[in-house]
């Protein structure tokens, strides 16, 4: 017997903005694939939400859209062009997601000045308190350990 989907379609986001939306179970990451495509991650399967601070990551490890040298792959954002030389705008605040079984982590950005990060905080709890400390891979065959 085939599995039945549930469409959501009919939900309205607790908060949307150009990178993403998020409901009371799930998040939809914007321009996620090529070339609009998006990504969505329920919460229950979440292992882990960190931001780029939390984990200390360096610029060469972020990327406008794609993969830097890390295991994250960026949604489209071109307000972060230029980041590996620069570092993210202060004005960004740029969400990892680590999904279980997943070794590829999925990352965005919000607006500093969104309530995003609060409201996945109040969503999915358990997530920001893991995560910080875990090795970021790089895909170059080394890793970083981050505390």
């Amino acid at each position: 017997m085939a599995a039945c989907h549930v469409s959501h379609a009919h939900e309205s986001p607790l908060f949307e903005d150009e990178h993403c939306s998020i409901y009371e179970d799930h998040i939809v990451i914007k321009s996620y694939f090529f070339p609009v495509g998006h990504k969505t991650v329920r919460f229950n399967t979440i292992h882990s939400i960190n931001t780029h601070e939390q984990l200390g990551l360096s610029p060469i490890q972020m990327k406008e859209w794609g993969m830097g040298l890390s295991n994250i792959w960026w949604a489209l954002d071109w307000d972060r062009a230029g980041i590996q030389l620069t570092g993210p705008s202060p004005e960004l605040e740029l969400i990892i997601i680590k999904v279980e079984h997943d070794v590829i982590r999925k990352g965005f950005s919000v607006s500093r000045k969104s309530d995003a990060l609060a409201l996945l905080r109040k969503l999915v709890p358990g997530a920001f308190e893991k995560g910080s400390h875990e090795l970021i891979q790089l895909t170059a065959g080394t890793s970083t350990k981050r505390d």
